[in-house]
């Protein structure tokens, strides 16, 4: 058993191939996560934020699933060899390259709904359930 997990930590099997170089993520942002992103953006500016961007970012697998997460971060905290910048519709957005892959083709949309309200993600990584 411990063998398993010298192969599983251990750097000599090398890191894990993708099928090539990571591409920027293509994201389709509704009107109505645009107008949603808008309102964090300016709610920052109120405390004088204003030099902060908007993170998608990974929180952890659940149940096999990708679980997209978004926040505001200090735009300084941006690391152009770990992260993309990704505009759609006006907003520009902050994509670690690890999660890139997860959000390619994806729609973001913002649902105010009794009973829901947040950001929903549709797309090849995600199962449609809100």
């Amino acid at each position: 058993m411990f063998s398993f997990f010298k192969r599983l930590f251990s750097s000599e099997s090398g890191p894990v191939q993708s099928s090539g170089p990571i591409e920027p993520p293509v994201i389709h942002l509704q009107p109505s996560a645009v107008e949603q992103f808008e309102a964090l953006i300016e709610i920052d500016a109120d405390y004088n934020l204003a030099d902060n961007h908007i993170r998608i970012g990974q929180n952890q697998e659940i149940r096999g699933r990708f679980a997209p997460t978004i926040s505001i971060e200090a735009r300084g905290d941006m690391r152009p060899e770990e992260d993309f910048l990704v505009h759609s519709n006006g907003v520009t957005l902050v994509v670690a390259r690890n999660v890139a892959r997860h959000l390619n083709d994806t729609m973001i949309s913002f649902v105010d709904t009794p009973g829901r309200r947040g950001f929903k993600f549709e797309g090849p990584s995600f199962d449609g359930s809100p």
